[in-house]
């Protein structure tokens, strides 16, 4: 006897029950993540002076739209900030689509600096890591 509840119908039969109602399920037609980079390190910056920015870009690379959360900067020194137009938030991309986050660093003491900067898909079903870029220059 053939059954009519394949693998994507169980999928969205669960998610659903779930309460996850806004998340669409299409076999073969999946979201998924990517993140050029895991570091950005911008080296020796005078006290007093800023770093040109660096950046790293969030990209959708499955075969469906991707939303995604670019969290806030997380450091105990507040010398590194976002720059341009994107920043902390949630955000869409469409299939092939990429977005790019740019970084500034101004140190306001001298020694190392760090931080991180996480982002994670927000509706990806399966495999949906998040990444963390980590930040990284010293003030001298």
């Amino acid at each position: 006897m053939r059954s009519w509840l394949t693998p994507g119908l169980a999928a969205v039969a669960l998610l659903w029950g779930v309460g996850c109602s806004d998340v669409v399920y299409h076999p073969g037609e999946e979201p998924a993540f990517g993140i050029d980079t895991a570091t950005l390190d911008f080296g020796e910056v005078a006290i007093g002076e800023q770093s040109g920015p660096l950046a790293f870009t969030v990209s959708s690379v499955g075969q469906a739209e991707l939303a995604f959360h670019v969290g806030a900067i997380n450091s105990l020194s507040t010398a590194f900030e976002f720059a341009g137009d994107n920043g902390p938030g949630d955000y869409t991309l469409q299939v092939d689509g990429e977005l790019e986050f740019e970084v500034l660093f101004a140190p306001e003491q001298l020694g190392d600096h760090s931080g991180s900067v996480d982002a994670e898909p927000t509706n990806v079903v399966d495999g949906g890591q998040g990444r963390t870029v980590v930040l990284s220059g010293s003030g001298v």
